[in-house]
């Protein structure tokens, strides 16, 4: 009877490296169900018409109807059960040829392999390794073990340093040949079993936040498993432009729990660095943090893959102590309607002192003029002000947006306007050109801009500025001084 061995799946990468657990699934063979005492054929995974056995891969050719078999027996059957302790079945390497059983993991230059799993001869004593191919899997780059075990199982550990060049390989179990020179017979294989002692890099080169909060601190990933008992990261300050146990504190050493981890920032693990919020005005300082040593056999090396090796990072404390100009706003439409009652407000202070008095960062007024608020934050007296004009709402001041002095008794003068109902008092008129020159003047309502300069030559065409100064009144209200300025276009 044939059996096709089969690898161990590590997780394929394909171009875009990322972050992944590096476990074997399937190591024992339990998937899928064979029925007791009997033995079956299988489509590996690279079998694309009936992939069958999850994680094993294999280089057996076609063989009972299947494209990439695997030969999967159960306990019992010819006498011979699974290894002990490890499951119910277990897998013939040899299924019609002396095959390969793989999976493609994503290795990296001088990271440490460790392995343990179990082989057994059918008729005598079987030869087969434990090896790395290339992603191809047309070049053999690493032996790591290689075995001959007669008919009794037998468990294999071992460890070693990956050689190659860092990316994505075939590790496999390989059939080199058999004790009857049959390759349709032997080398069985049970209980596989493939980690590495974790790898680890900080998540990012550098990081930041604002002093006061003191978050976004560095941190680590960690790639593997680590063993029961945990790891100690030891880390170093170098270079730092703040002062320990002042303005930070930080461990010397961050404690990873046991278990397995994934490379992936989701299950990074924070610096034990703290920040001191302080109350001094200075300049941004950073704090720089470097891996020293790791125990429990953990490396530094690319945690996920991604072709970055970072092994330090750079803390930048933004300092938050500086005066900031309280920012007076309101809500409301300014200028506001005489009798109403508007909000301003106050932004970008804490502690604060209206031109009123109150304390409160919103304040009521109903009445124009010109209101300040001073701030008081770490010892910062900053002051600003907003001056607040109102109008007697239904008698505003209109003024055109474009008018053509060209003699034809259309639109050839310009000038504001107000409502029948409301009478204007006092006007003060200036026009600027583009440049910020005067080029009209009038305090007289009854003389509006026609369109010449101060020289009295016709204006040129374009747009021009206007500032307007004003008084209107109806019967029933005081009268109400206002101010505006705006744009006209002169037309021909």
């Amino acid at each position: 009877m044939k059996q096709v061995a089969s690898f161990l799946l590590l997780v394929l990468l394909s171009g875009v490296a990322s972050a992944q657990s590096r476990s074997i699934i399937n190591g024992s063979f339990e998937d899928p169900i064979v029925p007791a005492h009997s033995f079956a054929y299988f489509g590996a995974q690279n079998d694309n018409l009936h992939p069958q056995v999850p994680g094993w891969n294999s280089t057996n050719g076609t063989y009972a109807g299947l494209k990439h078999p695997m030969e999967i027996w159960s306990s019992g059957y010819s006498g011979i059960s699974a290894a002990a302790g490890q499951g119910n079945q277990f897998v013939e390497i040899n299924c019609s040829e002396n095959a390969r059983l793989y999976q493609f993991v994503n290795l990296l230059h001088g990271e440490k392999i460790n392995w343990s799993f179990y082989h057994r001869g059918r008729a005598g004593i079987d030869h087969a390794e434990i090896n790395i191919y290339d992603q191809t899997g047309s070049t053999k780059v690493q032996v790591l073990q290689s075995v001959a075990t007669n008919q009794v199982w037998t468990n294999y550990t071992g460890s070693d340093f990956f050689n190659g060049a860092s990316g994505v390989y075939q590790i496999s179990f390989e059939a080199i040949s058999t004790s009857t020179e049959n390759p349709l017979v032997g080398n069985f294989l049970d209980g596989v079993e493939i980690s590495f002692d974790p790898i680890l890099e900080f998540s990012q080169s550098s990081f930041k936040d604002l002093e006061h909060a003191g978050g976004n601190v560095p941190k680590v990933r960690v790639n593997g498993k680590v063993p029961f008992g945990g790891m100690l990261i030891n880390l170093s300050v170098d270079n730092s432009t703040a002062n320990a146990g002042t303005e930070f504190t930080m461990l010397g050493a961050l404690y990873v729990p046991q278990g397995d981890y994934d490379g992936s920032d989701a299950s990074a693990l924070m610096v034990p660095l703290t920040i001191s919020d302080d109350t001094l005005v200075e300049s941004d300082e950073t704090i720089t943090i470097s891996i020293i040593g790791i125990t429990a056999g953990g490396q530094q090396l690319d945690a996920n893959f991604d072709g970055n090796n970072i092994h330090t990072a750079v803390y930048t404390i933004e300092n938050d102590d500086y005066c900031i100009l309280p920012e007076i706003y309101t809500n409301n439409s300014l200028p506001f309607c005489e009798g109403d009652t508007i909000s301003l407000n106050v932004r970008m202070a804490n502690y604060v002192q209206w031109s009123t008095g109150s304390s409160e960062h919103t304040i009521y007024i109903s009445e124009p003029g010109k209101y300040s608020v001073t701030s008081y934050d770490r010892g910062c007296d900053m002051k600003n002000s907003i001056d607040i004009a109102s109008i007697v709402c239904g008698c505003t001041v209109v003024v055109p947006s474009a008018f053509s002095p060209n003699g034809d008794g259309v639109n050839d003068l310009f000038r504001p306007l107000s409502p029948n109902k409301c009478r204007m008092d006092f006007m003060e008129l200036e026009v600027f050109d583009r440049w910020g020159d005067l080029v009209f003047k009038s305090v007289d309502i009854y003389t509006p801009w026609d369109g010449k300069i101060l020289n009295g030559d016709p204006a040129p065409l374009g747009v021009y500025v206007w500032n307007l100064g004003y008084k209107i009144h109806r019967d029933d209200n005081q009268p109400v001084s206002g101010f505006m300025t705006g744009n006209v276009t002169l037309l021909r």
